[in-house]
């Protein structure tokens, strides 16, 4: 399937899912957040900028925001999830710490190391139709000695750990794969 209309569907289903419980209430899933919260958590810088790429409605933006002295900007390329990420950012009084961006993970527009910690949660980079061209666009605004953590899906997870195990070497050393499995 051509990358347009990769692309098109990913932001069809999300606009369709933007208006679901989970998104209305943000992360209202305990065991889910909680796991996902104990995978972020240990790499948050203490102060700087965060960047959530392909953040959605910003359930984990918000977390980060409320919980670090960061800046965080949410980053999706889906209209109908970030009006719903700036409504709630708005409802809990984190307009200062939150910018919400509609862009693409494989052009984020921002200057090279931008970014203290970088946020890749839901599978945006194996989704976005070139996943090399993502971490390399992610690495570029990463700082050095910087962390970014990625999720993968199952069905995914072979593929990211190739691009990390050498495909692009420069971005290797500053790569987390961690998996968690719940039992």
């Amino acid at each position: 399937m051509p990358i347009k209309e990769r692309i098109e569907r990913i932001i069809e289903y999300h606009t369709r899912e933007a208006e679901s419980e989970y998104y209305r209430k943000v992360g209202d899933d305990p065991v889910y957040d909680a796991l996902t919260w104990s995978n972020i958590e240990p790499f948050l810088p203490q102060r700087g900028w965060i960047l959530d790429a392909g953040g959605g409605a910003g359930v984990s933006s918000i977390k980060m925001a409320q919980t670090k002295k960061c800046k965080v900007v949410l980053l999706d390329i889906t209209r109908e999830l970030l009006k719903t990420a700036k409504r709630i950012i708005k409802d809990k009084v984190l307009a200062g710490r939150v910018e919400v961006l509609k862009a693409d993970i494989r052009s984020v527009p921002h200057p090279d190391r931008s970014f203290d910690f970088i946020l890749c949660e839901g599978d945006p980079i194996c989704i976005c139709g070139n996943p090399e061209k993502a971490v390399s666009e992610l690495s570029r605004v990463l700082k050095t000695n910087s962390h970014l953590v990625a999720w993968s899906g199952q069905h995914t997870l072979p593929g990211l750990q190739d691009l990390v195990a050498g495909k692009i070497p420069r971005l290797c050393s500053r790569f987390h794969a961690h998996r968690n499995i719940a039992g």
